[in-house]
């Protein structure tokens, strides 16, 4: 695993904080800093090097997850660069108890106090209906129209913004 070396960022009246981080790491992937597969330093590493909150890295983490760039399996896990994905894994058969992630776009987001629900077509024209917390809407920005991702664990269902 790499160390990061300090990263400095641009002010963040420019862009947010959170942004400028994610092209920075994005920028150290593709100078071959860190390799596929490969796991990052953790949060509180990485907010030390960019002398930023743990929570602006965390933001960065997931646009650059929404982005397919980084990959995080489990809550805790550290992320790692993504794998380049081939062109047939869309076709892959479905396994019983797999992990699916779908691509969607976001019809409708309704929040019911701390409660969200987040109305998502899938590509095949199919609705799906999610139930979330209202704080988990904010976090990833969801708004109707735009592309996002469904994982599907046999456990969970989670959603994830992605940005075009």
């Amino acid at each position: 695993m790499q160390e990061l070396s300090p990263v400095t960022l641009p002010p963040k009246w420019e862009e947010p904080l959170y942004k400028s981080l994610a092209r920075s790491i994005q920028d150290s992937i593709e100078h071959g800093r860190f390799k596929a597969g490969e796991q990052l330093p953790s949060q509180e590493e990485i907010a030390r090097s960019a002398s930023v909150n743990v929570r602006t890295v965390a933001r960065a983490i997931n646009l650059l997850i929404r982005d397919k760039v980084l990959v995080k399996r489990a809550r805790g896990e550290r992320a790692r660069v993504a794998l380049p994905q081939s062109a047939d894994s869309a076709t892959a058969p479905i396994e019983h108890g797999a992990h699916h992630r779908l691509r969607v776009t976001v019809q409708c987001v309704r929040t019911y106090g701390a409660i969200a629900e987040v109305s998502v077509m899938v590509q095949s024209g199919q609705q799906l209906v999610i139930s979330t917390t209202t704080a988990a809407v904010e976090w990833l920005d969801l708004q109707e129209g735009q592309s996002a991702t469904v994982d599907i664990k046999p456990s969970e269902i989670g959603v994830a913004n992605t940005w075009m």
